[in-house]
């Protein structure tokens, strides 16, 4: 949120309804996958199945993009706020090649919505120094769990 184009949680939001995760699904991990709201295993006792995820949603996400004041005031298709074009560079490492293919997914949705993402592969050292020393815009990581885990060591404070 250290930069202008992620200060807003409408933005935010918009973000998450512009994540086509149905698609993700079906064009990058070929249909095998659900579309779960957190960390637990979705058929755990502790899942909550209650929670919905953002819908895909692309009409409501330009509204909230409207709303957080980032339109396309010079016609060249990216939108803009007082003078900052929205754009950013989503890092990953280069190791997993599915990252590209879902990072190009979303990065296509986001053009029609009038943001540019570029995607930044990285190798893995390069990557997790950037993001332990937190100089990136955005990252993509993600982490294995086992089925009957303790998330005291990924979420509490203290670790």
């Amino acid at each position: 949120m250290r930069k202008p184009q992620f200060e807003d949680p409408r933005v935010r939001k918009a973000l998450c309804m512009l994540f086509d995760r149905e698609l993700i699904i079906e064009t990058v991990w070929g249909g095998l996958g659900t579309v779960i709201t957190g960390s637990v295993y979705h058929k755990a006792p502790e899942y909550n199945q209650e929670t919905q995820p953002f819908p895909f949603d692309p009409i409501q996400a330009a509204k909230l993009l409207d709303e957080a004041g980032w339109k396309d005031t010079d016609g060249d298709g990216i939108r803009d706020k007082n003078g900052v074009k929205f754009e950013f560079e989503l890092g990953f490492a280069s190791s997993v090649q599915e990252y590209e293919r879902l990072g190009t997914v979303y990065q296509e949705e986001l053009k029609r919505a009038g943001i540019d993402m570029r995607l930044g592969p990285l190798e893995w050292a390069t990557f997790s120094e950037r993001v332990h020393n937190r100089n990136f815009d955005a990252c993509m990581l993600a982490w294995l769990t086992p089925i009957m885990q303790d998330p005291y060591p990924l979420w509490h404070s203290s670790q």
